[in-house]
């Protein structure tokens, strides 16, 4: 079954791996993929809040992806200026 752009935008991080996966997935124009990596960066944001305040996954060892988002929104960006 195809996912449709606003099924994945709802949960970028629960259809694919790494913000490097959706920038190489050929399916999204530029514009759809800064707006998923937009929503994925407000996710982790919020999700890193709700760590901070002991209201989140206790994933011990798991990595916040933000970083790794911020650089993929970033070069996209910067691919398109």
């Amino acid at each position: 079954m195809t996912q449709t752009f606003e099924q994945i935008a709802q949960d970028p991080s629960a259809h694919y791996d790494s913000p490097e996966a959706l920038i190489k997935d050929d399916k999204w124009s530029n514009n759809e993929k800064i707006q998923l990596l937009e929503q994925w960066e407000y996710d982790a944001k919020e999700m890193e809040v709700a760590a901070g305040e002991n209201m989140g996954d206790d994933r011990p060892g798991e990595q916040s992806p933000l970083a790794a988002i911020q650089d993929a929104l970033r070069a996209l960006k910067e691919k398109l200026n």
